[in-house]
């Protein structure tokens, strides 16, 4: 931080005047300010440093649709989660430069229909979802896999909450309280989802 400080020692503040160096609070603030920023960096590129294409983005988005098109019996599997969902999290948190809030969107309008969902219910939980995420993206990198997965499950929690209450203005429907265990199953499996894709883009990396 003391080379920094010395671009400090003549600088002139708003009215004009000559500034002088920094106090020492204002230069524990800057060393604060500049650790805090490296730390935010560091977690961005090391949470996941291979490359990714388009095409591979998108494979991910077309297997985890059609995963969820299956017809799984809901007495059954009540406890399993919307793994588009799942990977728009993913990709938003690792990859926020190539999945954005209109990608959701149309992600959304994509599992209505598919779905036959009343139009636009996913479309407008995904957004709300992305947003809530691409806020706090750089803080959620910097929180190890235990601390993201109460964050992710907080997250599902509140997407059951909006299709809930997006359907019961829609027809009187009310899903059901199970319909919000799959908060808890991404709980659990959120640390081996993030290990499982980063060995597939390794994989990937070394076939080249």
């Amino acid at each position: 931080c003391h080379s920094q400080f010395d671009q400090y020692a003549f600088s002139i503040n708003i009215s004009g005047q000559a500034c002088g160096v920094p106090s020492k609070h204002q230069q524990q603030r800057l060393c604060f300010s500049t650790r805090k920023c490296l730390c935010s960096m560091n977690a961005y590129s090391l949470s996941n440093p291979y490359r990714v294409s388009a095409w591979f983005i998108a494979m991910s988005f077309a297997i985890t649709f059609f995963i969820d098109l299956i017809a799984w019996p809901k007495e059954y599997f009540f406890w399993m989660p919307e793994f588009s969902l799942l990977m728009l999290i993913y990709w938003v948190l690792h990859r926020p430069d190539s999945v954005n809030l209109g990608i959701a969107f149309c992600l959304g309008l994509v599992m209505d229909f598919a779905l036959l969902s009343p139009l636009g219910q996913h479309a407008i939980s995904y957004s709300i979802i992305v947003f809530l995420v691409g806020q706090q993206q750089r803080q959620l990198l910097l929180y190890h896999f235990g601390f993201q997965a109460i964050a992710v499950a907080a997250l599902f929690f509140l997407h059951a909450a909006i299709m809930s209450v997006t359907r019961l203005f829609y027809d009187q429907t009310f899903y059901g309280w199970t319909y919000f265990t799959p908060a808890i199953t991404i709980a659990l499996i959120w640390p081996l989802f993030n290990t499982l894709m980063v060995n597939i883009m390794h994989w990937r990396q070394n076939r080249r």
